[in-house]
């Protein structure tokens, strides 16, 4: 009776690990502004981990700035890393692609008086390109 017990207790330990493993998905888009309606067209997941550690990589290596000046056209693509079991986003981002090759990440914060600030990030020409071909 004792070995029984110990069994259903390991295999329900077993069931319930397993139903609490971190599936991540980056998820790509594109944002739009229709009528002042502003949203994001979500095209694609990504669900490999070889992606998911590198877009990790990308984000932490990339260089925070001030808001830069001229920002005046719409965001090329968004993209977010996702735990959608957990409902969490981890990392949201706006891509604006540079002429130079580089890209200017933003990542909008929450408005209101205890919000956060936008934020900024450069990346060089390399990293932009490491992106994209994380993203495609």
């Amino acid at each position: 009776m004792k070995k029984y017990i110990w069994s259903v207790l390991i295999l329900s330990i077993a069931v319930i690990f397993a139903g609490c493993t971190k599936k991540e998905v980056i998820r790509v888009g594109t944002p739009f502004n229709d009528d002042g309606v502003e949203g994001i067209n979500f095209h694609y997941e990504i669900t490999e981990s070889k992606s998911i550690k590198a877009l990790r990589e990308i984000v932490k290596n990339a260089d925070e700035i001030d808001k830069p000046k001229e920002l005046g056209k719409e965001p090329e693509i968004f993209f977010s890393l996702d735990r959608p079991k957990e409902g969490i986003s981890e990392i949201r981002r706006y891509v604006y692609y540079q002429d130079d090759g580089s890209s200017i990440l933003c990542s909008e914060g929450v408005s209101g008086p205890d919000g956060f600030l936008d934020m900024y990030f450069s990346l060089n020409e390399n990293q932009t390109n490491e992106l994209k071909n994380v993203l495609q």
